[in-house]
């Protein structure tokens, strides 16, 4: 069962590759907010139709509170995560996204109060490393760009939601978890981005804006937040952590041939030794929160 999961992840990690670019190209006709609120709008919608059929009851109070948690997490890492994407090139926002998991045992750590293993600390210098050698710009006064820092905090965002679907999925079903924290995060995006201008129309956008969005809520959005909840109920987040280090590899690969991106060497040294970061700080013997299941 475990490769199972694994090979899940994978998957989860592959299709979230794309959606790098695909937003990217999306956030040059809709503002990032409302793509969001679109995004998860058209997942949430389905989520629910899923789960009146199979369960037909409605949220219990533990769900409710444990899916809007989630979705804190998952609404800045997003809001973030798309903002990011209007200032710098997608590959780079994937492999700073891809911190996220050199940050999960940092954080564990933190909350646990355990001392850090000698190669938790090696990875995460390895990774800022790399951090500094793609976003280093001598031109560029504060050291690092508006889409660079932007990334950054997604990638703080998402660590947390690792860790917060590692410690707590468990107590509810795929299901409701997934769907609860959608439509949270939908409501969220859609109030933000009303509140920043009026809703353009809709009918101006080329076909293949809607193409994305679809790619985004069905498979990006709802099949991977269903899988990635399904396989951490039966593996640990650093587990999880480490096979999600494919996702910046992927993005990058998509970057290259749908937007035309180019491997500069920075793009490589620095995407390489943020990956080398991230599994050096994984394969440390470090606990997870959710480990002990």
């Amino acid at each position: 069962m475990v490769w199972l999961s694994d090979l899940a992840l994978v998957m989860v990690t592959l299709i979230w590759g794309a959606t790098f670019s695909i937003t990217k190209a999306g956030v040059e006709y809709l503002d990032p907010f409302l793509y969001l609120a679109i995004r998860f709008g058209l997942a949430w919608i389905i989520l629910r139709f899923t789960h009146l059929v199979f369960t037909r009851r409605s949220f219990t109070w533990t769900e409710i509170k444990i899916g809007a948690g989630a979705a804190f997490f998952l609404c800045t890492g997003f809001l973030t995560q798309t903002a990011a994407l209007k200032y710098t090139t997608a590959s780079k926002v994937a492999f700073i996204t891809g911190l996220s998991v050199v940050l999960v045992p940092i954080l564990a750590i933190a909350l646990t109060k355990e001392k850090p293993h000698r190669t938790a600390l090696i990875g995460a210098l390895v990774s800022f490393s790399g951090l500094a050698t793609l976003s280093l710009e001598p031109d560029i006064v504060g050291w690092i760009g508006l889409g660079d820092l932007l990334a950054l905090a997604c990638a703080l965002s998402f660590a947390g939601h690792i860790l917060f679907v590692g410690r707590y999925a468990t107590r509810i079903s795929p299901v409701p978890f997934s769907t609860i924290q959608i439509g949270i995060t939908a409501v969220f995006c859609a109030i933000l981005g009303l509140l920043r201008g009026p809703v353009p129309e809709f009918n101006t956008f080329p076909l293949s804006v809607w193409w994305g969005l679809a790619y985004l809520a069905i498979l990006a959005t709802m099949a991977t937040t269903l899988l990635q909840t399904w396989a951490q109920q039966r593996t640990t987040s650093t587990r999880a952590a480490i096979i999600l280090t494919l996702e910046p590899v992927f993005a990058a690969i998509f970057a290259y041939l749908m937007l035309g991106e180019l491997f500069t060497v920075k793009t490589i040294v620095g995407g390489s030794l943020i990956v080398a970061g991230i599994v050096l700080a994984e394969i440390g013997p470090v606990h997870s929160p959710s480990s002990n299941r």
